[in-house]
Parts: C-alpha cells; structure tokens; sequence
C-alpha cells in the first residue's frame, strides 16, 4: 500500500486563532482530600457552601458534620484552608443534626438541633456568631432557602421514612432571628415527604422536591399554586436535585427503580413553572445503582450532571460526571478512580473555577480538580457501558390544605471549638491518557505525546483523496472548534499548546473523515 506523506506547519500567526476560541487553557488536575486529624477519614455527610455571588467570592466555604461538633472552612482557589472554626450547640445531645447551611448577604444561616428545639443561628465572613435562636415546636428544621434578602424560611423533613403527607413552613428575619411565624400544610394523600427546596428569586416562591413518592409542589406564604407525586413507572421514584433553568423552566432530576431487586436509573426532566413535564431522559448503567446529585447547564445550553455509581445498594459511591445535549443525547460519561485507595466515596458537586475549569466536590471531603477540557485524575470513559433512552414522567395531582402555626422563639448559642484537618494529594496527573481515549479511525504516524516546535508528518492511507480541498479542524473535548485550515504545506504545531486531549478531524470532497486523538503534555 503506498501512501501520500504530508507535512504540516502551524505558523505563529495562528496561534491566536487557536488560543483565542478555548474557554480556558488546560492544567494539571489533581484529587485532594482533607481529613479531620485523629479520624484517618473525612467529613460525615461534608457540604459545599456556595458564596453569595460566585464560589470563589470571598471563597469556597465547606462544612463538615461528625454527629458531635460542626467545621467551618474556607479554601482559596488553590485548596489552601484560609479559616476555619468549629462548633457545638449548648445542651444538645451527644449526636446532633447540624444543616441546613444558607450562605446569604446577611451572613450565613444554619440549624443545629438543640435537646428540645430547632436553633437557627447567623455567622458572618469570619465565621463569628452574631445571632442564635430557639425555634418552638421542634419541627425539624432541615431545609433553609431566602425570602428576599431579609427573610429566611425554613422547611422539614420527616422524621419517618415512608413519610406522613404533611409539612411546616416557617418564616423570620434573616437579620435579627425574630418575628417567626408560619403555617401546617397537610393532605390527605400520605407515603410522601419533602427533601429539598428551591427558591429561583426573591419573590417567596419556592419549588419543593422529595422522595417516598417523589412530590413536586409550587407555594409561597399563602398558597399553594400547584402540587404534584411524579412517577416513571418504577416500583420506587423520587425527585432529587432541582435547577432553575437560563430561560426561567426547572431542571428537576429523579431516581427510579425499575422492578423490584433491579439497580437504580436516574431521570433528568425540565418543567414549566406551570408544573408541565417538557423533557426527560432516563440513564442508566447495566448492573450499577446510579444516581444524581448535580447539575450545571452550560452556555449552549447541554448539561453537565454530576452524580454516582454503586455495585449495590451498600457498595461504596464512584464519582461521575455526564455530559447531555440540549436535545437529550448522552455526549460522553466520565468515572473516577484513585487507584491504590479505591474509589472515592461520597456523592460529588459540580463547582465553576475561572477559564472554563471546573472542580468535583465529593462528601468524604476529597476534591477532583478537571481541566479546561473535563480530563481529570484516573478518568475512565464509561460512555459506551451508559445508555439514555427517552421517560414519560406521569403527575398526580397531590392536595394540600394550609393552616397557620404559632411559632414561639428564645435566644441560643454555641460553645467554640478548636480542631485541625489536613489534606492529602490523592492523585497527580496530566491531561488524558490515551488509553482512556475512545477508539476512532486514525490519522497514522502522530506520535504521542505531540511535539512541540517541530514539523509533524501525517500519513494517510492510500485511497484517501487528498488535496486543497482537504480540510482541518482541531477541536477541544468540549467540542469546542479552535481551529480550522486547509490541508497545506509549511505550518508548525504551535510550541506551547496548552496540555489536555484535542481531536484532529481530516475531510475531503467524498466526505471522508479521519479522526485522530491527540495528547499534549
């Protein structure tokens, strides 16, 4: 078989081009976990805690619960702890409940449950006490969202698993911790409970999600505007994360099993604030438990979902990373490993870092830093094993009646604690291996990693029809195209391509397509 041989040289003066349509420049990734000292684990159910306008403004505030005391900390970008506190509710018991968190302008919000009461109490920037307060009847305080910038709301969860068809409601001043009332809404329909609350504005509305039998209800202070139990036709299904979408819709994901004893599929669906179902997918994993714990929608409008994979209901969580189109398609499906200490644990959250990057958050308090082009520490391609097929999400009406509650208050406050945590480097690497890569017809002869400067030779096979009208387009693993050119000679590769996994894609005029994964380090 003979071949064409063609040289290619980049010139410097495409180097702009190519640099200018990236969203970031690619860096080293790496997996770091912080652990409370004398544990020899992470945090116990650990959050993130965004800053009001950004995760990086004033930084990333992190909690982590071990059932006796509750850890503030702030990280710089960079993962270096710059505060740190932590605290314990007086007279409560020896384990306690400690969330929700609200990060607000007026400080931040959060609950720990005292021997009798809910207490709510208010921190500012340097995690100093300003205000604490005992909420009477202990109803549970396990949801906080904002009411404008000066009020705070609270909702429960039910203590019963199955659920009791009923919650409260309770409202007061974000500012002082005074002025609380609220209201009892109850229904005649039970095997329900509330998880998670939404509030997109600062128009008191909120959206509420929960598991049992997955509700979905619309209210503000004194009405109910919609109320539904969602299903997909599983034995069991519950809604989890919800999102206000760019153009106003919700985002709302669920978790639906199937048939009894089969693995869990996840769904992810948008409504209308009317509560009508617009779109769902169902995802999932042959012989795995999937589930989803996050979701960012990208300027284009696709999806990036973070969630997890279990071999079993109590095998240990794998941090995973979707890609889904605008239109519903699966792009690809990312797993992470740390090699000699097994799969990370815990369920991640997606944070936004500057130029395009982006960082996983799992509970165990470990994070996966990923570049510009979502390579990360030990990925391992799972797109072909994931399969996404079009759900139906049917919705019940639920009913719901609403009846005020009297609320009483008294001052709370919290003992001040010391404590250290240090951190590991779990894992270094750079870019994509090319193992990891999708196989895909080759452009031959690319060595790997690229070369930087020098003039590269591209072998094509013998019946390609290769000439000016041969095009080039190199692409990011966003999809992103940063560059396009004929197929001519005397250009050089630029000397400093950013690191990460690129694709090179030939065309000719018969519509011939040769692709090539390429790696620069």
């Amino acid at each position: 078989m003979t071949h064409h041989f063609l040289r290619i040289r980049l010139w410097l003066a495409s180097i702009c081009l190519l640099l200018g349509g990236l969203s970031g420049h690619a860096q080293t990734v790496n997996t770091t976990q912080f652990t409370v000292a004398g544990t020899g684990n992470g945090g116990v159910g650990a959050r993130l805690i965004p800053a009001p306008g950004g995760w990086l403004a004033p930084g990333v505030i992190l909690f982590s619960n071990d059932s006796v005391s509750l850890s503030f900390l702030r990280f710089s970008p960079s993962l270096a702890i710059t505060r740190s506190r932590q605290y314990r509710v007086t007279g409560a018991a020896p384990r306690t409940n400690y969330g929700p968190f609200l990060n607000t302008s007026r400080g931040l919000l959060f609950r720990g449950q005292g021997s009798r009461a809910d207490c709510i109490f208010s921190l500012d920037t340097t995690f100093a006490l300003r205000w604490g307060v005992q909420i009477l009847p202990n109803i549970g305080m396990s949801i906080l969202v904002s009411h404008g910038p000066d009020r705070i709301v609270g909702y429960p969860i039910s203590s019963t698993t199955s659920g009791n068809g009923a919650f409260t409601r309770v409202w007061g001043s974000a500012v002082t911790g005074t002025g609380w009332r609220g209201r009892r809404i109850t229904s005649t329909t039970t095997g329900w409970r509330i998880v998670s609350a939404l509030a997109p504005d600062n128009t008191g509305i909120h959206y509420l999600t929960g598991d049992s039998r997955a509700p979905f209800i619309k209210l503000d202070t004194t009405k109910v505007y919609w109320s539904y139990l969602l299903s997909v036709g599983g034995v069991t299904d519950r809604t989890g994360v919800t999102k206000a979408a760019a153009n106003g819709d919700l985002w709302v994901t669920m978790q639906s099993i199937p048939a009894t004893g089969q693995p869990s599929e996840v769904i992810i669906s948008r409504f209308d604030t009317a509560g009508t179902p617009l779109w769902a997918r169902q995802i999932a994993f042959p012989n795995r438990y999937l589930g989803l714990t996050d979701l960012y929608e990208l300027p284009n409008g696709d999806l990036l979902l973070s969630g997890y994979s279990r071999t079993g209901p109590g095998g240990k969580f794998n941090p995973m990373l979707f890609k889904v189109s605008a239109t519903g398609a699966l792009l690809w499906a990312h797993r992470w490993d740390v090699g000699t200490r097994g799969p990370i644990g815990g369920t991640p959250s997606i944070i936004p870092m500057p130029n395009g990057r982006f960082r996983l958050f799992n509970s165990d308090m470990s994070f996966i830093d990923l570049d510009a082009n979502f390579n990360g520490c030990q990925f391992v391609n799972e797109t072909p094993n994931i399969s996404i097929r079009t759900a139906t999400i049917t919705t019940t009406p639920l009913p719901l009646t609403m009846t005020p509650l009297a609320i009483t208050s008294a001052p709370q406050t919290l003992i001040n604690r010391s404590f250290t945590y240090t951190s590991a480097l779990l894992c270094t690497a750079v870019g994509l291996t090319d193992e990891a890569a999708p196989d895909a017809e080759e452009l031959h002869v690319w060595p790997q990693p690229l070369p930087r400067g020098a003039a590269l030779h591209l072998e094509l096979p013998a019946d390609w029809s290769a000439g000016a009208d041969t095009r080039l387009t190199l692409t990011s693993a966003l999809g992103q195209v940063v560059w396009r050119g004929e197929w001519t000679d005397g250009l050089t590769l630029p000397n400093y391509l950013p690191p990460g996994c690129w694709t090179l894609t030939a065309t000719n005029r018969t519509g011939q397509v040769l692709h090539r994964r390429l790696l620069t380090e």
